[in-house]
């Protein structure tokens, strides 16, 4: 039997739910047709049509039978397909399409993780809101998965510039992490059984910390005009001094005299040019200097920028975990102490008696020991 009919035998056995035989079956089928050539575009029309399971098991198999340019091809023939894009979101490009994020995250597949991802992004979110299906879809298979760690590892990816994107995408990134992370927040307020008050710090915005120096004075020019002004002047005084000259031509001891002075203020004016020429040489050095600082201050702003970002997101993951933590072991306790709960209830109208005075020192022993276990002490 071909993969093929394998497949269409398994859509029809499974028309309400999934048995795990025929869902081993179908990642057979699946990673069989993944071993040929031009079948990315088949693969992706049966994960549309199988339960999201399958989804979830064929990526996380297939990554080590098959090489990253055939699994490119199937990630990107799963983004176009027909259905994936117009289908019901809920039925088809939520389960499926984070399903098969965390699994290839947990692979370590994070570029085509992300571009699966990044293709939900862009369709669930609307005036800068995602859909409250986006949100509650990727919190259910992916969060309440253990899919936590995975995912932040595609974060950071995209963060550093290990995953080619845009700009835009990665702000779309951040602002979707702190939807998630303000829904979970929502949503164990809403369930919570036992109320605690909590101070959550605030992060000071130090994007708005960054201040540009001020004792940078502008430099001044003056030295290169009192130059130019000293020049006209020598070259007007040189002037007069060759009328003198013709005047007194007869004097020839006066000739001698002022010709030395023309020598001088020769020199002199030799030397304002070089002094101006420095000052010139000076004023371009310090232009460069400071093209570079400010080439410096934008770098170290986008860098405060970027490290402000990742602290965020950092601190949302890290709020996430202990949000989870904390559920988790408030379903521990609850459910452990449900029978001894139920015991109280039963005898709590009975009379009180040496029987019962046993029975409930005996409950309150195995309470104690029970909350030493979850790291609960009364000492």
């Amino acid at each position: 039997m071909s993969a093929i009919q394998i497949l269409n035998e398994v859509i029809e056995q499974t028309k309400k739910d999934i048995t795990a035989p025929n869902r081993d079956r179908a990642v057979l089928a699946l990673k069989d047709l993944a071993a040929m050539d031009d079948e990315a575009k088949t693969i992706a029309e049966y994960l549309i049509k199988l339960s999201y399971t399958v989804s979830q098991l064929f990526f996380e198999e297939v990554v080590v039978t098959i090489n990253d340019e055939r699994l490119t091809q199937i990630v990107d023939a799963l983004i176009t397909n027909e259905q994936f894009q117009t289908g019901k979101v809920n039925n088809i490009r939520y389960p499926k399409g984070f399903i098969s994020i965390l699994s290839l995250a947990k692979a370590g597949k994070y570029r085509l993780s992300f571009a699966i991802l990044n293709y939900i992004l862009s369709q669930a979110e609307t005036n800068g809101v995602f859909s409250d299906g986006c949100k509650n879809s990727f919190i259910k298979l992916i969060i309440n998965n253990a899919g936590l760690s995975a995912i932040e590892s595609v974060v950071n990816s995209v963060r550093n510039g290990e995953v080619e994107c845009k700009e835009y995408e990665i702000k779309r990134l951040n602002r979707f992490i702190d939807a998630i992370m303000e829904t979970i927040s929502v949503n164990e307020a809403k369930g919570a059984k036992i109320e605690k008050e909590t101070e959550t710090p605030h992060l000071k915005n130090i994007d708005e910390a960054v201040v540009i120096p001020g004792n940078e004075q502008p430099i001044k020019q003056n030295n290169v005009t009192l130059s130019n002004e000293a020049i006209t002047k020598i070259e007007s005084s040189q002037a007069e001094m060759l009328n003198l000259l013709r005047k007194l031509s007869s004097d020839h001891t006066a000739i001698d005299a002022l010709t030395v002075q023309l020598i001088s203020k020769g020199n002199e004016i030799v030397d304002i040019r070089a002094q101006r020429d420095d000052k010139e040489q000076q004023l371009k050095v310090a232009l460069t200097e400071i093209k570079e600082l400010n080439s410096k201050l934008a770098k170290a702003e986008g860098n405060v920028s970027d490290l402000t970002g990742r602290l965020r997101s950092s601190l949302n993951m890290d709020e996430i975990s202990k949000n989870q933590e904390l559920t988790t072991l408030k379903n521990d306790i609850s459910e452990a102490l449900k029978l001894d709960y139920s015991d109280f209830i039963g005898t709590r109208e009975s009379e009180y008696s040496p029987d019962l005075f046993d029975v409930y020192r005996s409950t309150l022993t195995r309470i104690f020991k029970l909350l030493k276990r979850f790291g609960i002490t009364c000492e």
